[in-house]
């Protein structure tokens, strides 16, 4: 799960996440080189990232090889981070949950900082503002819905009151609404 929080905290896309390597992994930020359109980016890591990626490589198993996230036999695929993304989510009542929710709600949390559109394009290695307008277009009156589970799936050992914290929320706010729409 380490690399589904470091996605959620990074609003990296799954293959740059995957193709990170050792030697562009910095406790202040990281060299996105597998980058949409083959262009690369250094990217500032907020606590969150930071903290996960530090916790990741002092248990990551002992590799040769050059990239990040391992396994114990050997690279990781996209597909099996997919499937655990969809156990959290069959866990948590959903049908679904592409890896690309974990950007698009940590390009929301930034705009919920005060971060504009263009900052979090260039962060993000998004060329096109309207894309990265539907990434933050959640609606703030939506009831709430079955996403909030998934939050509570997520927050492994703590429960919501440690996931909050974990996310910087205010105890009680609407978990929901840091997902955005499926």
């Amino acid at each position: 799960a380490s690399i589904i929080l470091f996605m959620l905290h990074s609003g990296l896309r799954l293959s740059e996440a995957l193709s990170l390597e050792l030697e562009d992994a910095r406790v202040e930020s990281i060299l996105v080189r597998r980058a949409n359109g083959n262009r690369e980016r250094r990217m500032p890591l907020g606590a969150e990232a930071r903290k996960v990626l530090q916790d990741w490589l002092a248990v990551r198993p002992p590799d040769r090889s050059p990239f990040v996230w391992v396994a114990m036999d050997g690279i990781v695929k996209e597909r099996a981070v997919q499937q655990v993304l969809n156990r959290y989510a069959q866990a948590a009542g959903l049908m679904k949950f592409p890896a690309d929710v974990l950007r698009h709600t940590f390009a929301r949390k930034m705009v919920n900082a005060g971060a504009g559109l263009e900052e979090i394009a260039a962060l993000l290695g998004t060329a096109n503002l309207k894309s990265m307008q539907s990434y933050v277009a959640a609606d703030p009156k939506r009831e709430p819905s079955t996403a909030a589970r998934l939050f509570e799936r997520l927050c492994i050992g703590g429960g919501a009151a440690a996931g909050h914290a974990r996310w910087g929320l205010a105890e009680g706010a609407r978990a929901d609404l840091l997902v955005l729409d499926m």
